[in-house]
């Protein structure tokens, strides 16, 4: 077994489902949870010997990656015979610095990005999944429609389950009545904004960009970057023209069920406006990189890709 593990992403079900099956290869009282703790203080964990276990699992969450000095930094690439590390979503990490290149060289390293539209058929299938794991059915419909209220955070989506399963009692299938009723509609996230991108809903989409850029402070690059996976999706799409969405899906290498998606959109954009969405894209991002701000460039340029001319 690989000895370091450096975890990190937005996605935290995902890292939190890697350690729960990482913990499981030890006994519990061999599992220590380390958090809040600094760089003399780990490495003093590191070398003090279990009374319990010789083989020891310690996971340090939220550490600052900037504390790691040349003393530190050997201790983690030479741990003790042993001790397995998992360093949990630590602070300060940069993938150009010495420390990162050195630690991904002697580690399991693994981002956990946020899933993007362009994989929302494996969150249906994920939904289906856990929904089966609790001993309840979700026809693909169902969990479509809990997809489309509550967005792609897999952690999110796992607690809507759980609470639907329970709602329901001895019922098996949750139905999308039931996902009606109990789903929240309030959290506002991409995948709302990449919705009424779609939909050419200005007011929608001007309300999900306030939420992620004020409220969730949410990287506006990272923004751009799923606005524009869309449009060259659509423009591929309709260059495409009358093949099939199974077609499509080959052809584009996306999952079906989000060309599927997309295809309900196709009429309301043409070949000349997608092209010029990329155009103001690609400017509205140069304009963040030479220090434009966000909250008046995304505004603006959500206007001009939705707004219908003529």
């Amino acid at each position: 077994m690989q000895p370091l593990y450096l975890f990190y992403g937005e996605e935290r079900y995902l890292i939190r489902r890697e350690i729960e099956e990482l913990a499981k290869k030890f006994p519990a009282e061999a599992v220590s949870h380390l958090d809040g703790i600094s760089a003399p203080e780990l490495l003093e964990a590191l070398s003090v010997p279990s009374l319990f276990d010789p083989q020891r699992l310690l996971i340090l969450t939220g550490f600052d990656l900037r504390e790691i000095d040349e003393t530190l930094l050997r201790a983690l690439v030479h741990l003790p015979p042993g001790v397995t590390l998992v360093l949990d979503s630590p602070e300060g990490l940069d993938r150009r610095s010495k420390i990162y290149k050195t630690l991904e060289k002697h580690a399991v390293v693994r981002e956990h990005k946020m899933l993007t539209e362009w994989n929302s058929g494996e969150v249906v299938t994920f939904c289906l999944k856990t929904a089966s794991e609790l001993n309840k059915r979700l026809t693909r419909a169902s969990a479509e429609k809990l997809v489309e209220l509550s967005g792609l955070n897999l952690g999110r989506l796992h607690m809507e389950i759980e609470k639907l399963a329970t709602y329901i009692g001895d019922r098996e299938e949750i139905t999308e009545e039931d996902i009606e009723k109990l789903v929240s509609r309030e959290s506002v996230d991409a995948f709302k904004l990449a919705s009424a991108l779609r939909r050419r809903d200005l007011p929608s989409a001007l309300r999900a960009l306030k939420k992620l850029l004020w409220e969730d402070r949410e990287d506006p690059h990272e923004l751009l970057g799923l606005i524009g996976s869309q449009l060259r999706t659509l423009l591929k799409m309709k260059v495409l023209g009358r093949k099939s969405q199974k077609e499509m899906a080959e052809e584009i290498g996306g999952s079906s069920y989000y060309i599927q998606t997309l295809s309900e959109s196709l009429d309301r954009f043409s070949i000349d406006e997608l092209s010029e969405g990329l155009e103001q894209l690609f400017k509205a991002d140069l304009n963040l990189k030479t220090g434009y701000d966000a909250r008046v460039e995304m505004p603006l340029l959500l206007y001009e890709l939705i707004n219908v001319k003529g």
